[in-house]
């Protein structure tokens, strides 16, 4: 059975991953927008 202490550490690990696909997310929606604005427009 895990411990408290590995518990805290899987979130945290998996908190610091979907936070930074979601910086990659929005970094990748300005570029898009940026470069190429009638496809983003049409997302």
């Amino acid at each position: 059975m895990a411990t408290a202490n590995e518990v805290t550490n899987r979130r945290k690990s998996l908190y610091k991953q979907i936070y930074f696909w979601v910086v990659v997310g929005i970094v990748l929606g300005i570029v898009v927008g940026y470069f190429f604005p009638a496809t983003g427009e049409a997302m």
